[in-house]
Parts: structure tokens; sequence; C-alpha cells
């Protein structure tokens, strides 16, 4: 029986240029987590939500929600994974429009 190869050529170019399209797609998710990280550490207790957007640009989403005093917090969402920037979101906390912490520790011990 003989097989054709006729297709294969084809096929097979098709196949490595699906590929180097999702490695490329990866590496720059890989590269906006790492920017995400480095940005991360310019960040102060106390900075207004426009100053921590102004350095880590538009967050991935965001959240609000009230404590059990009664006071408002918002959350913003950094994706700092190195598969893709979603595979890890930080969450950035604000009180009264000021930044009082970050990451998920901060974060679970925070909420209600």
């Amino acid at each position: 029986m003989k097989i054709s190869t006729k297709h294969s050529w084809a096929g097979s170019v098709i196949t490595i240029a699906l590929l180097m399209v999702m490695v490329g797609s990866m590496s720059s998710c890989t590269s906006v987590g790492k920017e995400n990280r480095r940005r991360l550490m310019q960040l102060q207790i106390g900075q207004t939500r426009e100053q921590v957007v102004n350095i880590m640009g538009m967050p991935h989403m965001n959240e609000g929600y009230k404590t059990e005093r009664g006071v408002s917090r918002g959350v913003l969402y950094y994706g700092t994974g190195s598969l893709s920037p979603e595979s890890e979101l930080i969450p950035l906390i604000f009180e009264n429009g000021k930044l009082i912490g970050w990451g998920q520790d901060f974060y679970q011990k925070e909420k209600p």
C-alpha cells in the first residue's frame, strides 16, 4: 500500500506556523507577568489608585467589598503568572482611595 505524502509538506508548514504563533503569544504573556512583578516593587502604602494605575497600567480585573465595619474597599488585580499573566492574579487593596496593601496573604487576612 502506497501512502501519499503530497499534503504532508503543507500540513507541516501550517503546524510549524501555529506553533510559532503559540510560542510567541506565551512569550508575550510571560513578559507581561514579569513586567507587572517588576512594577509591584515600585508601589508604596498610601499611594492613590491613580498613582498605582500610572505605575501598573490597567488592571486585569477589579472588585469592591465592604468590611465588617462597613468600610468600602476596592481591589485591583494584576497578572504576574509565568505561564500567562492570568495564571496568578495579585490583588492590590485600597481603602478611601489609598493603597493599604497587596498580595494574597494580605487580601485573605483583610477580607471579611
